[in-house]
């Protein structure tokens, strides 16, 4: 399908290449605006399906200040492309919910890709939104139906009274469905929002990196060089594999189609070999502080996988959680028969306002925005507790750090 592209970049022979390049995919450049006011007056008059965005204009708007109206007024998909990377520039960019981001200079292969992925996005954001019309339609339509059936009703004489109660049960019960059929839209939308994004940074940084390690071959750059970028690349094979993993495991305890399998575990092994996993990784920078007590016995029947689940990711986020702190301490004890453990942070506590609904699906904590997650982590821990019919608490201020608290039975 070709779609109207109009580019908007202050350097023309980056515009000219960008022109070409659209060309070249099959799509149909309208224009090449060289300020913001010359970019909104071309979206007036050329209508295009997508606008390429430099941040850096000369004149009082900046990319940014356009794309704020572009999207405001015409409600079009707008990628940035811009040379700059402090971390103002970027906060204010995000802030701007762009389609996607390029950095300069730019690739063929880059612009393709973003080009493609930014389009296939707003297409499907436009059908969740058609979506959405038609169910708050139907939404009406049957509400109007029941109206009417219910004046009907209480029109008739005392023997249909009976029959009225049970209308109007079978009325709240539509109620009801038809408000879990909205949050089920609402989950749809956020885990597209937070899954194409947790996905797309990875695949862009692995693109990147590829491209990169070619340029270096060709210039025969040193090993250091190239290891740099195949570490990178490693990075976020790692990342996006852990995403999948979680979506899978979330799937599977969902479906009931994981149960507990129990059997004797050596307890201080398997806390130990995790702890030197997070160690070697997340928590490199911090001291994980471990106290466990006498009484915790050598063998322990549980289901190592989901004791493994539930432990990793506490103790990851502990650390993730914490940038800036330097401990996390980690306590073990015994107790009526019961393990109970305790993992305590230092680090950005969790706001009052997130912690009602910190245990579900894709919800995260206001204050995490800048740190990469896609919000299943807790979800798997507290469900994978219940699975071992333990309990999960936690303590939190926001600022102050997190302490979470698993009992488990023997």
């Amino acid at each position: 399908m070709t779609y109207k592209i109009l580019i908007t970049e202050d350097d023309k022979v980056t515009a000219l290449f960008i022109q070409r390049v659209i060309k070249q995919m099959g799509h149909t450049p309208v224009g090449i605006a060289y300020s913001g006011v010359e970019a909104l007056k071309l979206v007036k008059s050329t209508k295009p399906d997508l606008v390429l965005m430099d941040i850096s204009l000369p004149g009082e708007l900046d990319g940014i200040s356009v794309t704020n109206k572009i999207m405001e007024e015409h409600k079009l998909p707008v990628v940035f492309i811009t040379g700059m990377s402090d971390r103002d520039t970027v906060g204010r960019a995000l802030k701007a919910h762009p389609y996607g981001y390029i950095s300069k200079p730019v690739t063929e292969s880059s612009l393709q890709t973003v080009i493609e992925l930014s389009i296939q996005r707003f297409n499907l954001e436009k059908k969740l939104l058609k979506s959405q019309d038609q169910l708050k339609q139907l939404n009406s339509n049957l509400e109007e139906k029941v109206k009417e059936r219910t004046a009907e009703i209480n029109s008739k004489n005392q023997d249909l009274k009976k029959e009225v109660g049970k209308r109007k049960k079978s009325e709240a019960q539509l109620k009801v469905s038809l408000a879990k059929e909205r949050e089920l839209n609402e989950l749809k939308s956020r885990i597209v929002n937070i899954i194409s994004h947790e996905i797309k940074t990875p695949l862009t940084s692995i693109k990147s990196s590829a491209e990169l390690i070619e340029i270096h071959i060709e210039n025969r750059s040193t090993p250091e060089k190239i290891n740099k970028h195949l570490r990178s690349i490693d990075r976020s094979v790692n990342s996006l594999t852990n995403i999948i993993n979680e979506t899978l495991l979330i799937g599977k305890i969902e479906s009931g189609a994981l149960k507990p399998e129990l059997e004797p575990v050596h307890l201080r092994e398997l806390i130990n070999d995790i702890i030197l996993t997070i160690e070697s990784g997340i928590g490199k920078n911090h001291a994980l502080v471990l106290e466990i007590g006498s009484e915790i016995p050598v063998l322990f029947r549980t289901d190592k996988r989901l004791f493994t689940q539930i432990f990793t990711n506490l103790l990851s986020n502990a650390a993730k959680y914490s940038p800036d702190a330097e401990i996390v301490e980690i306590n073990f004890h015994m107790d009526d028969n019961q393990l109970h453990f305790s993992i305590i942070d230092y680090g950005l506590g969790i706001p009052e306002k997130d912690q009602k609904f910190l245990f579900e699906m894709f919800h995260r904590a206001s204050n995490t925005t800048d740190i990469e997650g896609v919000g299943l982590g807790l979800a798997i821990v507290k469900k994978s507790v219940e699975e071992l019919q333990g309990k999960l608490e936690f303590i939190s201020s926001e600022n102050q750090g997190t302490t979470f608290m698993v009992s488990l039975p023997s």
